[in-house]
C-alpha cells in the first residue's frame, strides 16, 4: 500500500518538475528534480525481497550517484564535468 502511495507521489513530483522546467528556469525546479530522485530511492529501498540484498544496494548506489549528478547539473554555475563524473 505504501509503495503505491509513494509511486503516486513520485509521479506528481515529476509532473511538477516538468511544469516548472518549462516555466523558464523557475526556482522550484531545483527542488523537485532531486526530490523525485530521492523518492525513487525510497521506493527502491521499500521493494520486496524478490531480489538479492546486494543487487538492491547496487541499484540504490546508482540512484544516489544519479542524484548527485542531477544536483551538480542544476547548479547555476558550470558544473557539467562534476555532474558527469
Amino acid at each position: 500500500m505504501i509503495q503505491q502511495i509513494l509511486l503516486s507521489v513520485i509521479f506528481v513530483s515529476a509532473a511538477v518538475y516538468l511544469y516548472f522546467y518549462h516555466r523558464d528556469k523557475h526556482p522550484l525546479r531545483y527542488i523537485f528534480k532531486p526530490l523525485t530522485t530521492l523518492l525513487i530511492i525510497g521506493l527502491a529501498l521499500l521493494q520486496d525481497q524478490e531480489v538479492s540484498q546486494t543487487y538492491r544496494y547496487l541499484i540504490v548506489a546508482g540512484l544516489v550517484f544519479s542524484l548527485t549528478g542531477d544536483i551538480f547539473l542544476e547548479l547555476p554555475t558550470d558544473r557539467f564535468i562534476a555532474g558527469l563524473v
